[in-house]
């Protein structure tokens, strides 16, 4: 940061990463388990294109959370949990 900003802008590290899970926190961004220290922007809540290519976007990290390699949550507009019931400790689809 010092030497993008010329000296003009100092943060810490624990600063950054402080903010980088409060982006985490908030959907915001989208931890990668693909490449560590990875984050896509959530296209939920920031995209530069057409709604089509949004949506090709949303739907390729869709793809990506059901092979693992990033988390479902930040994509749905409300808790996993209010997806489902729970009988007798098993989830079944709403």
């Amino acid at each position: 940061m010092e030497e993008v900003t010329s000296n003009e802008m100092s943060k810490s590290e624990r600063t950054l990463e402080t903010y980088l899970k409060k982006f985490v926190d908030l959907k915001l961004l989208i931890r990668s388990n693909e490449v560590s220290g990875g984050y896509f922007v959530n296209p939920k809540y920031m995209f530069k294109g057409t709604l089509k290519e949004r949506e090709r976007v949303i739907k390729g990290l869709f793809e990506k959370a059901a092979n693992g390699k990033v988390s479902f949550e930040p994509l749905l507009d409300k808790p996993i949990s209010e997806y489902f019931d729970d009988h007798e400790g098993k989830l079944f689809a709403r």
